[in-house]
């Protein structure tokens, strides 16, 4: 039989949290534990759990914090707690669809399947509507090698807990979003999956994703066509130094493993890890060096080298355009709104 683990990172979660709890009690698939991490909350948060943990019908293994690790580090300590042979990521304020767990365990009769994810009805006072579109998911796990910085929500994760032997690893990792963090619970768990063997995507609404105004990270709501127009030429010198560190940090660690699990064929991988990070860099250097002409044969050196070749593992050639007006002609170097997604 499946054992699953639930894991839960709380903080000053009470407003929430007792829906939450009854939906994880509804499961057709009862919990093999629940291991909450509190990151030293100071509403009723604990109070709650313990009053939960009372009359559970599965244990419930209570963590608390001595100080404030962030949500990172405090779901990695709920993860490493969890005794179960699949560990499942809990958000404090969201609802699991009775099926959740009997609907995922399915996934793992395959052995290969180490992560499986599904999507979710996102929801607020007002609206509703899916996480996830299927065929961009489908289509994203089927590159090869890898989908670069893919990543999914750790709310509707849940992975083998085999895959914590490689954690020792996991500060090595740089987020390519903040640069200066570690890679969160989520993205951690799915960039080894991937690496290592399946993962499969579920398009059921297992969950529904509450959106407040406490959530630490949100879902976007919809843009207009001039918001993504201006998007397409925000592009600063520092978004590319921060994934070229990130897509070197990986490199790394993909040779760690395939060092430690003796598999040879994981270095081509690390190896296209480096070539991003390369081509990261040259473009860096077309938007960061003082001197216009300078900056100019970098993007020359950039084009010669088939960086604008497209796809997720180059850049796109209308992004050129963009390149030598934001970066050669203007000089941008440091965004002055903050990290920014853009990878084209």
């Amino acid at each position: 039989m499946t054992r699953i683990s639930i894991a839960m990172a709380t903080y000053n979660g009470a407003r929430f949290l007792d829906e939450q709890l009854r939906s994880l009690v509804g499961q057709r698939l009862r919990p093999f534990e629940l291991v909450v991490a509190d990151d030293g909350s100071t509403d009723d948060t604990l109070a709650q759990i313990r009053a939960f943990a009372a009359h559970a019908p599965f244990p419930v293994v209570i963590i608390e914090g001595q100080g404030r690790l962030g949500y990172r580090l405090n779901f990695r300590r709920a993860a490493q707690h969890c005794s179960g042979d699949i560990i499942a990521f809990c958000d404090q304020d969201d609802i699991w669809r009775e099926d959740k767990l009997e609907v995922m365990a399915k996934c793992f009769d395959d052995p290969k399947v180490l992560l499986a994810y599904h999507n979710a009805i996102v929801f607020d006072d007002d609206t509703t509507r899916p996480l996830h579109r299927a065929a961009e998911e489908h289509r994203s796990l089927a590159e090869r090698p890898l989908p670069m910085f893919k990543g999914v929500n750790g709310l509707i994760q849940l992975f083998r807990a085999d895959l914590r032997k490689y954690d020792h690893l996991w500060d090595q990792s740089v987020d390519h979003f903040w640069g200066w963090e570690i890679l969160a619970h989520d993205q951690w768990y799915f960039f080894v999956a991937l690496l290592l063997g399946k993962v499969e995507f579920v398009d059921q609404p297992l969950l529904g994703y509450r959106q407040h105004g406490s959530n630490t990270y949100g879902v976007r709501s919809s843009e207009t066509w001039l918001h993504r127009l201006s998007q397409r030429f925000a592009h600063f010198a520092e978004q590319d130094t921060s994934q070229a560190t990130a897509a070197d940090s990986r490199a790394a660690i993909v040779e760690a493993i395939a060092e430690l699990d003796n598999r040879h064929d994981l270095h081509e991988v690390a190896g296209v890890y480096r070539t991003f990070a390369d081509r990261l860099r040259r473009r860096a250097a077309t938007y960061s060096l003082p001197g216009v002409l300078q900056r100019a044969g970098c993007a020359a050196r950039s084009l010669r080298a088939g960086d604008y070749r497209g796809g997720r593992w180059g850049f796109e050639k209308a992004s050129i355009i963009r390149d030598l007006w934001s970066g050669v002609i203007r000089h941008k170097k440091i965004d002055p709104t903050g990290p920014s997604f853009s990878n084209g």
